[in-house]
């Protein structure tokens, strides 16, 4: 029992002792080791794409006194005043998937690497054609939100996603159109009714309701002296209500 428990302890010293080795060699090699770091100047990324102006930085050991910077093991550039960066365009090199990487030299000679990065290079054609697709989508998803909004119907009428507001001008309750201009607290809309513009805030239901109230009644008055009966008002309400919406 006593030459198991002998050999348990050799076994656990000895992996001790090579785990603290691997861990400081670890350390000795990350410490020496040079990390890239991409900055956009202007141009497109997405993912691992890239087009336009970027910026390549280079962090390492302090006493690095000069840094090549290489793409696809060709040297593009180096700089020797930390810190260590280096401009490029991808519209210089040819499209398609490219590795960077990056190789550091101290005073005493001794060269530091760093770890490779892989790009793609798109062309500004492809840029476009990405651009003109997630624009294309905003605005189907704004559409399909708008029309779907419409079918929210508060107590006298649509008024959409953005709700109603009541017109300072003619008193008449609208739905706030989605192109209206946000300024501030509130949007600068065309009223459908009398077609001028005016600063408008969303109205409650209950006031986008008083509106209209008012505005049934006063229409009300006027076609009860022409002897309009009760089946010709109700024809007329549902003829105008067609045109109340946005």
């Amino acid at each position: 029992m006593g030459r198991w428990i002998r050999i348990a302890i050799v076994i656990l010293i000895v992996g001790a002792a090579l785990s603290q080795a691997l861990t400081a060699r670890g350390q000795e090699g990350g410490d020496e080791m040079l990390s890239l770091h991409f900055r956009r100047d202007f141009g497109y990324s997405l993912g691992g794409q890239m087009q336009g102006k970027y910026t390549i930085r280079v962090e390492g050991p302090d006493d690095v006194t000069r840094v090549e910077f290489k793409l696809d093991d060709q040297i593009i550039g180096e700089d020797d005043e930390a810190p260590f960066s280096l401009a490029f365009n991808t519209g210089d090199y040819s499209e398609g998937f490219h590795r960077f990487s990056a190789v550091g030299y101290k005073a005493d000679g001794q060269q530091v690497e760093s770890e490779v990065i892989s790009r793609q290079f798109v062309s500004g054609s492809g840029v476009t054609i990405v651009v003109i697709a997630i624009v294309a989508l905003v605005i189907v998803f704004r559409l399909a939100s708008y029309f779907l909004a419409r079918r929210r119907r508060s107590p006298r009428g649509a008024f959409g996603f953005l709700g109603g507001a009541v017109c300072p001008n003619c008193g008449r309750a609208f739905g706030i159109h989605w192109w209206s201009l946000r300024l501030g607290v509130g949007r600068l809309d065309r009223c459908p009714h009398c077609k001028k513009w005016h600063m408008v805030g969303r109205a409650s239901a209950e006031a986008l309701a008083a509106a209209e109230e008012l505005h049934d009644d006063a229409i009300d008055h006027q076609h009860t002296g022409k002897g309009e009966s009760e089946e010709e008002a109700f024809r007329r309400r549902l003829e105008e209500s067609r045109y109340d919406q946005q």
